[in-house]
């Protein structure tokens, strides 16, 4: 019943200010922001699979990609300051913690995020040893460790009931419990580092109308982050079921199979798909105070998993580009004119795209 309720407060507001079209859109960016904002303390998720029980982090992570001054950084900095910690220094010093060359220790925003939501705007400006260590402390166990150069004056033991901290001599071992939503304009994949980084989050990618821009300086807008705060661990007893209704509907979507065709070392996409939308039914189940998930609950969550790849997908597309996919049945010439470029580069943009399978032709 708080699902169905939640699910209606959702969609009256996005029809006061979006149209038609966007809708869809925005549900699933409204549903993915607060799964991740209310699942900082979720536990362990354990799959029931046929050789044994697989046990997996419950807790989601979302990176918002929107344009600059498209409201992502607002919307992100009404969330309640008890329930989320925002971070505004990229650097591993900022992010992890650091030992001065006094032998003190400094915190990072990390630590002070144990139990709640992480905020980091701007992660295009998060550097590659930040998202080093956030790769190891976003993932179960929560874990990391590392020599940090200068001596600690005294040895620190800090345990809460969502973090532990030990600093001794020069080195730093961490584990600390949160979820992160992570927003910025374009995502870097140049390296492992960065792709690994990219691959801990459900991706919400939206480019707004004109429209949108217009409500969203008269202060109106279709986003809302309130955490429900739920806790503890889950029970995927009827895994096998959803692996195959999962496969099932893979089975069905000719632009994703034809893409990972052209694209077979980009698979791997895939089963992180299958394990944030298991993760997602650990959000649908929690409105409702349970820790088992039903069948209810993954069906629920399968609607959004061609959504969510295709997201992945397209977080390297450019704005011309994106313009050829959502407006394909426009000729060279009315896409020329609506993106301000010339026809040939649209011809050779389209025939990447295609090349691509990401574009039918």
């Amino acid at each position: 019943m708080k699902m169905v309720v939640w699910e209606m407060r959702c969609m009256v507001k996005a029809r006061k200010i979006l149209g038609k079209n966007e809708i869809m859109q925005m549900d699933y960016i409204n549903f993915m922001l607060e799964a991740a904002a209310s699942s900082a303390r979720f536990g362990t998720i354990t799959e029931w699979q046929p050789k044994g029980r697989f046990t997996t982090r419950a807790n989601i992570n979302a990176c918002l990609v929107m344009p600059f001054g498209s409201g992502k950084s607002t919307n992100l900095i009404q969330i309640k300051p008890e329930h989320c910690v925002k971070s505004n220094d990229m650097t591993f010093a900022g992010m992890i913690g650091t030992i001065s060359k006094d032998g003190d220790f400094n915190e990072g925003s990390i630590i002070k995020a144990a139990g709640k939501l992480l905020v980091v705007d701007e992660f295009q400006s998060l550097d590659d040893t930040a998202k080093n260590a956030m790769n190891s402390l976003l993932e179960y166990p929560h874990t990391y460790s590392r020599n940090l150069g200068f001596q600690v004056k005294h040895p620190i033991r800090q345990k809460g009931k969502y973090f532990s901290l030990r600093v001794e001599k020069g080195c730093i071992d961490l584990y600390c419990k949160f979820s992160c939503i992570t927003g910025g304009m374009y995502i870097n994949k140049k390296n492992d580092v960065q792709k690994a980084w990219f691959s801990r989050f459900v991706p919400v990618v939206y480019n707004p109308t004109l429209d949108w821009y217009k409500k969203m300086t008269a202060g109106l807008t279709a986003m809302k982050i309130n955490p429900q705060c739920h806790e503890g661990d889950f029970q995927f007893r009827n895994y096998m079921e959803f692996h195959a209704d999962y496969w099932a509907a893979m089975g069905t979507d000719k632009f994703l199979l034809n893409y990972f065709d052209v694209h077979p070392r980009q698979t791997g996409y895939v089963a992180r798909n299958l394990q944030d939308v298991a993760r997602l039914s650990c959000f649908i189940a929690s409105l409702e105070g349970r820790q088992i998930i039903k069948k209810s609950d993954y069906l629920e969550a399968l609607k959004f998993r061609g959504l969510m790849l295709k997201n992945a997908i397209l977080t390297s597309l450019t704005d011309v580009e994106m313009a050829i996919l959502e407006h394909a049945e426009m000729s060279n010439s009315e896409l020329a004119l609506l993106t301000e470029t010339s026809i040939p580069n649209i011809s050779q943009r389209r025939k990447e795209l295609e090349e691509a399978g990401i574009l039918f032709a």
